[in-house]
């Protein structure tokens, strides 16, 4: 695969990543696992009260130990939370993939 036709592929990629929100995201797969908020609660030791706030974006920057908790449980890439709440921009994940290629 050339570089540019690897670097398109990455530009969908972060695009689709962006289109929804961390708390729509996270919602989305615990119910496509058919994980309950108190189940993902029990498994994280993320409150539900808390948990229920992130879905909703009540929350909007949980903490990277909540978002790692969260993720790992649903099996989701971190990066993805990461991009999806602003701590990592297109723009940084770029600079690393050119600086390391």
């Amino acid at each position: 695969m050339s570089i540019e036709s690897k670097s398109a592929k990455i530009e969908r990629k972060l695009k689709a990543i962006e289109q929804n929100n961390f708390g729509f995201h996270i919602k989305s797969h615990r119910l496509n696992k058919g994980i309950s908020m108190r189940e993902l609660s029990r498994r994280t030791g993320v409150s539900q009260p808390y948990l229920s706030q992130i879905e909703s974006q009540e929350i909007k920057n949980p903490s990277i130990e909540i978002i790692n908790k969260i993720a790992k449980e649903l099996g989701l890439p971190i990066v993805e939370s990461l991009i999806k709440l602003g701590y990592l921009s297109k723009k940084d994940i770029k600079e690393y993939i050119n600086s390391n290629l």
